[in-house]
């Protein structure tokens, strides 16, 4: 039972982080235009919905995979954002480790291989994921906008907008600069 409690204040404080991230994109200016923001909205609603489902009387053998998901899945997310959302993320994932370190969080026939395997699929989501949405996909109807980095698997890269335009949205390596 206690392990259900906590999973569902967990869930319930990564939904009103994910609320607040939304509250906090739809309030800054226009920048250019990425797939980054509703992929990290998404990925946090993914993870409140199995610590939801890890919460459900239903669930007992299934509930320390999900709890391994969505507490390393929060936690990574919540090391990355630091400096806005972070530290409601890193909350979050710590209230589902301690719901999954609670006695009846395990079922008698839950592997060990299994939690791992769940957990490493949080931290490949949100590495992929990452890397898929590192680049712009547009820009803003007017000004200038420009920017360079490197992506975690990909190359060094660089990107330049003007006045809605894209001047130069190609991959170059600025490594030697």
């Amino acid at each position: 039972m206690r392990s259900r409690l906590l999973s569902v204040f967990g869930a319930l404080l990564a939904v009103a982080t994910d609320v607040l991230y939304v509250i906090l994109l739809r309030a800054q200016p226009d920048d250019p235009q990425s797939l980054r923001p509703p992929f990290i909205v998404g990925l946090i609603a993914l993870l409140a919905v199995a610590a939801l489902l890890a919460s459900s009387t239903w669930a007992r053998a299934s509930r320390l995979p999900l709890l391994a998901f969505a507490a390393t899945g929060l936690m990574a997310l919540g090391f990355l954002a630091g400096f806005s959302i972070g530290v409601a993320l890193l909350a979050a994932g710590l209230l589902l480790l301690l719901a999954a370190l609670q006695p009846d969080a395990v079922a008698p026939r839950v592997h060990r291989p299994v939690v791992v395997a769940s957990a490493s699929a949080a931290l490949l989501i949100l590495v992929v994921g990452m890397q898929l949405t590192e680049f712009p996909t547009g820009c803003p109807p007017t000004g200038y906008s420009g920017g360079s980095g490197t992506a975690l698997i990909t190359r060094d890269y660089h990107w330049t907008c003007i006045n809605g335009k894209n001047a130069a949205n190609r991959v170059v390596d600025i490594s030697g600069c």
